[in-house]
Parts: structure tokens; C-alpha cells; sequence
């Protein structure tokens, strides 16, 4: 199987726009005899990931919660604010699921 020199211009022209289709990857690679792979790389390990957004949804959590308490004078120190949301943290961090929903 070959693709026409039209077919191949439109493939790169979408290449650079960013609209190239996995459809026409596929296409392509028939054409060459090849398979084809598509992949997502992470920029940092998942474990890393995992925390960091445990620590995201932790803040987020806890923070209007310590507000209501500071608004009724029964706020948390910093350091025991800080402790809430590192205790939340690992506890979203044993169970990812929770992360993304």
C-alpha cells in the first residue's frame, strides 16, 4: 500500500498545525508497512504526581473549613492547619481515585 503525494503533503501540513488524526497515523503507517504507538509520558514519576495533587485537593479541602472556624474564633494555628492538610494528604494519597473526581 502507498499513499499518494497529496495524501502525504496533508499529513504533514496537519502535522505542524497539530491537527494530525491518529486515523490518518494509522493510515500512514499501513502505507509504510509499520505499526503504530502512541504514548503519554509523564514529566515526573507518578508517585510524585499522586502527592502533589493529594496536596492540592487537601488544601482545597481543608481551607474552607479552617475559614468557617477562623470566622467563629475557633481557628487552627498554622502549624496545626499545616498538619490537617499533611494528615488529609497521605489519606488521599492511599486512595488516588479520590484525586481526580
Amino acid at each position: 500500500m502507498r499513499l499518494a503525494q497529496q495524501s502525504v503533503n496533508q499529513l504533514e501540513k496537519n502535522e505542524r498545525a497539530g491537527a494530525i488524526t491518529l486515523a490518518s497515523l494509522r493510515r500512514a503507517a499501513e502505507a509504510l508497512d509499520a505499526e503504530l504507538f502512541y504514548a503519554i509520558i509523564p514529566r515526573k514519576p507518578l508517585r510524585e504526581t499522586i502527592a502533589d495533587r493529594a496536596k492540592d485537593v487537601a488544601r482545597k479541602r481543608v481551607a474552607p473549613v479552617a475559614h468557617s472556624m477562623q470566622l467563629e474564633s475557633q481557628g487552627l494555628a498554622d502549624n496545626e492547619l499545616q498538619e490537617r492538610i499533611t494528615e488529609l494528604a497521605l489519606e488521599l494519597e492511599r486512595n488516588p481515585r479520590e484525586l481526580w473526581r
